[in-house]
């Protein structure tokens, strides 16, 4: 049986060819994309950093997190412990790529902010100046070397 614009069967031959296209085409074009992944990230020589965080008063920092934010957006960060510390990791690595980047502290949200947004700015208290919780306005920048990076402590003015 020959197929022409005038059978029965045109509409759904067209059809099944078409799909058969669409997904020869993906087949050939999706693999292509297991490249594209944060595993770069991870495959890079990463080297210990670790640092404290202290308020203006000398305290120390007893919560939130300290976040590097380095070329390209790609950022890592770590936990502040209850004595100002913290370490930063990547992924299940602790460390960072060699290189420049900026700072920036983010404050730990209360526990019933954490899914929702505050209803007022009041119910949002920063135990640091705000400019802290942006990189582009905290200032503070660190350069990771090779090897291990214990770094200055961060002293948050008011």
């Amino acid at each position: 049986m020959i197929l022409n614009g005038d059978s029965i069967w045109m509409p759904v031959y067209s059809w099944v060819v078409r799909a058969f296209g669409v997904i020869a085409l993906c087949l050939v074009i999706l693999p292509g994309f297991g490249g594209c992944s944060s595993d770069a990230i991870s495959d890079l020589t990463v080297y210990p950093v670790k640092g404290k965080v202290l308020l203006a008063d000398g305290k120390p920092l007893t919560t939130g997190r300290v976040t590097l934010v380095g070329p390209g957006e790609a950022e890592f960060y770590g936990p502040i412990g209850p004595d100002g510390s913290f370490s930063i990791m990547n992924g299940e690595k602790g460390g960072v790529p060699k290189g420049k980047y900026i700072v920036r502290i983010d404050p730990e949200l209360p526990k019933g902010l954490a899914k929702g947004k505050p209803k007022s700015k009041k119910q949002l208290a920063f135990p640091f100046p705000r400019k802290y919780a942006d990189e582009s306005t905290s200032g503070l920048t660190v350069v990771v070397q090779a090897g291990p990076n214990d770094l200055e402590p961060f002293k948050l003015d008011k």
